[in-house]
């Protein structure tokens, strides 16, 4: 996944301890307050716990600074000479015959099968909306919502007055701007908690109390307000016009990543492990009068019962 920051920001005092996962149930156990984290961001500590790196700039960065000369001085070009010279000729021909170096770990290309079925997801994005048909949102109304996105100044009159046309008045539980302060990081202690511009989740209610309590670090995402809404699986990141996008994408990867984690571990509730290549999360942008859609599924990362996620 992308970094988007170069330190760990400290994490925000809670003002107030965290409440059981339901009102009428204060016999469970509290939540273990999360140490801090004193790894750096993209930091030689961050790149050792991970179980994968990708081909990235910051991590050929990373390799750049361990191979500097301040960590391996350069030996004389005489040396060097002469220990080429000494490689007998037939052994150098004979490796460059079996194809040279190994240098697969390098290409940075994924497997095929990573990619999920988005058919039907492309399917339901064509099917015809009710609530778009002129009898329900005709042609001033549409002009008046281009004018409302081009008056857009900063992020809050995107979530003001654009996202609400967009969002419409479908009756699911959603949140703005909800810090997830409750879930487990997912490299480590070294990334921060995330804080989406707006998601969809289910009522804490209709969830079983063994599940919340079992996996409530994957599924509820804070402790402090009981009726935010849990397992999230929609996302939404948005930016002012002269915002960056390419930090929106971030972000609403990071979000979605959690979100597929969650997903995950309710199929896999006291069940064998199972990576179908389904995408069952859904996270969004908008920038500039642009809404991107993409999805995330999960994959196994071969190395014991970790996973990788994977946006398209």
């Amino acid at each position: 996944m992308p970094g988007t920051r170069e330190l760990i920001p400290p994490r925000q005092k809670r003002q107030r301890s965290e409440a059981g996962l339901s009102n009428d149930d204060s016999s469970q156990p509290r939540p273990a307050k999360r140490r801090k984290s004193s790894i750096k961001f993209h930091s030689a500590e961050f790149y050792d716990s991970l179980s994968k790196v990708w081909l990235a700039r910051r991590a050929l960065k990373e390799v750049d600074r361990r191979a500097s000369p301040i960590r391996c001085p350069q030996r004389p070009v005489s040396e060097l000479r002469d220990a080429y010279r000494a490689i007998p000729s037939k052994q150098i021909q004979s490796f460059a015959r079996h194809g040279g170096p190994d240098l697969r770990d390098l290409r940075g290309i994924r497997n095929r099968k990573s990619k999920p079925g988005l058919e039907g997801f492309h399917e339901a994005l064509r099917r015809p909306r009710p609530s778009l048909s002129p009898s329900r949102f005709p042609d001033d109304a549409f002009e008046e919502f281009q004018q409302t996105n081009e008056d857009v100044i900063d992020e809050g009159d995107v979530m003001r007055n654009v996202v609400p046309t967009i969002c419409g008045n479908a009756d699911i539980p959603s949140r703005q701007n909800l810090l997830f302060t409750r879930l487990d990081p997912i490299a480590n202690d070294t990334t921060v908690d995330a804080k989406p511009d707006f998601y969809d989740g289910a009522r804490l209610e209709d969830i079983d109390k063994l599940v919340q309590h079992d996996l409530g670090s994957y599924i509820i995402p804070t402790g402090q307000h009981m009726i935010a809404p849990v397992a999230p699986n929609f996302f939404l990141e948005v930016k002012r016009p002269s915002g960056g996008a390419n930090v929106a994408k971030r972000q609403a990867c990071y979000s979605d990543a959690l979100g597929a984690r969650g997903m995950h571990q309710l199929q896999l509730y006291k069940r064998e492990p199972i990576y179908d290549g389904n995408a069952y999360t859904i996270t969004s942008t908008y920038h500039d009068g642009n809404l991107n859609m993409y999805v995330t599924h999960v994959t196994s990362s071969g190395s014991g019962d970790s996973s990788e996620y994977y946006m398209s």
